[in-house]
């Protein structure tokens, strides 16, 4: 590919961009019978400028479930009915042959939104119509085939199909935007809408929801990624390895976990988590059932599991309320069984988000499947990865919010994988200096380590664990400075500092945690004495310094057994 073509492809990406995050292309759609709907929808489209007669109000079952018949009845054909009031959509009745009958239906000529938000309040998920004891003697019976014929779906997934003509309504559409780069909104006289939805466990959680993506927006995502590498699937550990490349070269702070019999344990220092990529618990877990572990402000999360969403207003049933609950912006989940090729493909998700495309867009693109079990949880018109990373920076300076240092640790991490590491440890240093950030101190450390330069890196980490205002970090610190005590031949050091830690969390799960770490072989210190201490450029620098550590919590090696 030329150099010209490159930049055409890029200009093109930039417009489709630009055009998708129109607020004034946006319908959002509330419940008429919960004034909190209504209230939240508002709340809504006066922070994104959204027009006011783009509010659509109907009465609805305020249960997360819906019949097909209700689905119909109450919401697909008032929803059209209220667009052509609107002058949203221009439509014309015409008759067609559809599975061998002569039917009459509306036949859209003009659209003028391309992004529909359903509100809390909105059924979630729509029943299919087979018989419970039917659908039950199906499962245990093994039909898979059958069960890609069901009629049930998320709610926004089957709206995106709102315009379609007539299509089968059992079983999965295929979804033009799939892999591609762009919402496709028209597509072989095809009308398709971004359907996503702003609900969770209550009306705190979905404000939390719509101020923090606005607030990730402008300050940028301040906080760790967090990727489960591993799991019980082929094609799953493939989608989480190269979600995780590509948020490593973005610069995130990144850490993997590698054990593909269990998630995250709930002792796991998890600090701060901005993007959250895990599998494949039926029930939330790990680190989240602890209270202190909550999500940077705009945190997008996604656990992969075939009932992820299938109660998304609970804080602690299956995983897409729990999330929201815990702070995060924006998730996916499932109604039901998807089967997991029509699940988000995360290493398209993760690339979307990452070049800078919104929450909404990137999700489509990742879907091979509409009329189907995924839901889209979250505003989408949010752009968590805006493409100016030192705007953010002297934003976040300018105006004093919180985690600055996350962002800097972005920048060093950049410079990192460009192999300039002293560039790198100019700007740690350089923001050492005006934050004082222990997250700063540490990542000295960390590239210290990464060159073998294990006492400079224990000096760093002594420091910053002196510093830390964190049960997680000083968790984290404290694995770091017990193994690299253990490197430069030092147990009863590294048992010292593992009692006193401990003794400090008291009866908090973190205290786990620092049980039986030890030294991988390839890191075993050798007869001849100690590591260098000398500063030197190595010949290949890590990308992301942090990950290379010895003592990394997601080193294998490290977790607790």
């Amino acid at each position: 590919m030329t150099r010209h073509a490159s930049i055409l492809i890029l200009i093109m990406i930039s417009t489709i961009v630009v055009a998708s995050a129109n607020p004034g292309k946006v319908v959002v759609l509330a419940n008429k019978d919960l004034p909190k709907s209504i209230e939240l929808a508002k709340y809504y489209m006066k922070k994104r400028g959204i027009p006011a007669q783009n509010l659509i109000a109907l009465s609805l079952p305020t249960d997360e479930k819906i019949s097909r018949e209700d689905y119909t009845e109450k919401l697909e054909e008032p929803l059209k009915q209220a667009l052509r009031d609107r002058n949203l959509i221009k439509q014309r009745m015409r008759a067609n042959i559809f599975k061998g009958e002569r039917k009459i239906h509306w036949a859209t000529s003009e659209v003028n939104f391309f992004a529909l938000v359903s509100m809390y309040g909105v059924p979630v998920r729509i029943l299919d119509t087979k018989p419970k004891l039917a659908q039950a003697i199906q499962n245990r019976t093994g039909f898979a085939g059958k069960m890609m014929q069901r009629n049930g779906a998320a709610v926004d997934s089957e709206l995106s199909c709102l315009l379609l003509e007539d299509y089968e309504r059992a079983g999965p559409f295929p979804n033009p935007s799939f892999n591609g780069y762009g919402f496709t909104q028209f597509d072989n006289n095809r009308v398709f809408i971004m359907a996503t939805r702003l609900d969770g466990p209550g009306p705190e959680v979905v404000r939390n929801m719509i101020d923090g993506a606005l607030e990730a927006e402008t300050y940028g995502l301040r906080g760790g990624a967090y990727v489960d590498k591993f799991g019980i699937y082929n094609v799953g550990n493939i989608w989480m390895e190269e979600a995780y490349q590509r948020l490593k070269r973005a610069g995130m702070e990144i850490y993997a976990h590698q054990n593909p019999e269990s998630t995250w344990k709930e002792e796991y220092p998890m600090d701060t988590p901005a993007v959250y990529f895990g599998w494949y618990a039926k029930e939330v877990d790990g680190p989240f059932l602890r209270p202190d572990t909550r999500f940077a402000r705009g945190a997008v999360a996604y656990h992969l599991h075939s009932f992820s969403a299938m109660e998304l207003r609970s804080e602690n049933k299956f995983w897409a309320g729990p999330l929201l609950a815990r702070g995060a912006a924006a998730t996916m989940g499932c109604v039901d069984e998807p089967y997991i090729n029509h699940t988000p493909n995360l290493d398209i998700f993760a690339n979307r988000l990452c070049m800078g495309f919104t929450f909404g867009e990137s999700a489509y693109m990742s879907l091979s499947s509409l009329s189907w079990q995924v839901t889209v949880i979250g505003d989408p018109l949010y752009v968590p990865f805006k493409p100016n990373l030192d705007q953010q920076i002297s934003q976040v300076s300018r105006d004093q919010v919180v985690g600055l240092d996350w962002l800097i640790l972005r920048r060093a991490n950049l410079l990192a994988r460009d192999s300039q590491l002293n560039s790198a440890m100019d700007v740690v240093r350089n923001g050492i200096r005006v934050t004082n950030s222990w997250r700063l101190i540490e990542k000295m450390g960390d590239l210290y380590a990464a060159n073998s330069l294990f006492a400079d890196a224990r000096v760093e980490f002594n420091k910053a664990i002196q510093a830390s205002d964190s049960s997680a970090g000083i968790t984290r610190l404290a694995a770091k400075l017990i193994l690299l005590c253990k490197l430069l031949g030092q147990p009863e050091v590294a048992d010292q500092i593992k009692q006193e830690v401990q003794t400090g969390l008291g009866d908090s799960p973190l205290a786990n945690y620092l049980e039986n770490i030890e030294v991988p072989a390839r890191l075993e210190p050798s007869p001849q004495g100690q590591p260098q201490t000398s500063e030197v450029q190595p010949a290949s620098p890590a990308a992301n310094a942090s990950e290379q550590i010895p003592g990394e919590p997601d080193s294998p090696a490290t977790e607790s057994p």
